[in-house]
Order: C-alpha cells, then structure tokens, then sequence
C-alpha cells in the first residue's frame, strides 16, 4: 500500500492526514460501481461499455493492459477484439489457462481511441491500484510498455521479461499484443516470457 501511495504522489495527488471515507473501497463491488459511475475526465463521454471483469475466486495471473478496444466497446463483448483473441490463444497454448484463470485490467477504465491522457491517467491508475489491493494477486503480467510507464515504472526496454515484486505480487513486464502484431519477430520473445511464468502457476 505504502508503494501505491508514493506512485500516486508521483503523478501528483496531495496527501492530508485524514482520508476523506468517501474514496476508500469496502470492497470489490464498492469499487466497481464507483468506475461504473466515473465521470471524472472526457472519455467517459466516449464509452458505450465499461469492462470491469467478475471477481475470480481461483485467479492465477493479473494481467494488466492498457486500453480498452473499439470493437470491444462498440459491441459489448469482453476480449471480443482480434488482438485479445490472439492474447487468449497464446495464454492457452502456452500456460494452459482458460478465461476462468485470469483477470484483465485495462489501465483505462473508459474507451479512448488509444490515445493517452495525462488528466485521465491520473484518475484511472487509482482504479487499478485498487483492484490489485482488494484482490491480492500473487502474479502480475503487465502488457506493453505504456502501461508499464503508467504504473509509475521506466526503462521497460531493460527489465521487460524480468520478475519483480509489486504490490506483494510477482510482477512480470513483456509486450503488448498491438505491438507484436506490428513487430512479428518479438512474438516468441513474448511466448519466452509467457513461459518464464509457468514456475509460479
């Protein structure tokens, strides 16, 4: 917790020493219908569908991503897209995991065409620190290098595909799909990293 308070300092929130009670999360549903109900930055004017998974009960990797897709916010269907297909297949191939076996966070909680924005980061990487505290997870995969940077890290070209510990977690940076997709040679770099994880499963 203490680590979130100091990456959450460094995008600029001031501290006070009493926590208005308004912004702590009870619990998993709390924090759901608090994003369900944000409409704290201009994307949310874009959204037509927030994806905020079911809590899984035997999850066994957090995997965060950056954006949410446009066809999966025009038709409603989570992991709907091209890309998160291909995420699926490879995450079946190479570590035997199913839909049931994995939570997906988007860094943003709202459809933004892709497009970063510094005001609507600020109030959405709170969302996620969240998730990660109420849910506890004991391995992290974080995809792509902007949502590396927007979890308060840098030099992802270094330390992409070694572990760490965040938030008690095991974390592990490796590539996003988008990016593999435009650079095919990686692709078995991202299938290496994949199955550095098949020790802690």
């Amino acid at each position: 917790m203490l680590r979130a308070l100091y990456y959450l300092k460094a995008f600029g929130y001031d501290f006070f020493e009493k926590a208005d009670e308004d912004y702590k999360y009870t619990s998993y549903e709390n924090l759901k219908e608090q994003i369900y109900s944000c409409e704290l930055c201009s994307y949310s004017k874009k959204r037509k569908h927030i994806f905020f998974p079911r809590k899984k009960k035997d999850m066994k990797i957090f995997i965060i991503d950056s954006f949410i897709k446009k066809s999966e916010n025009e038709n409603g269907i989570f992991m709907s897209s091209t890309q998160n297909t291909k995420l699926k297949t490879l995450l079946k191939q190479h570590l035997n995991l199913e839909e049931k076996d994995y939570y997906i966070s988007y860094i943003y909680k709202c459809f933004c065409d892709e497009k970063n924005d510094d005001f609507a980061l600020k109030q959405c990487v709170p969302y996620v620190f969240a998730e990660l505290s109420l849910l506890k997870p004991d391995f992290i995969l974080c995809l792509g290098e902007n949502a590396f940077n927007a979890l308060g890290f840098s030099d992802f070209k270094r330390l992409r595909g070694e572990f760490f510990i965040f938030f008690n977690a095991w974390f592990l940076p490796s590539f996003d799909i988008n990016f593999i997709t435009k650079n095919p040679s990686l692709e078995e770099n991202f299938i290496d990293d994949l199955n550095k994880i098949k020790t802690f499963l």
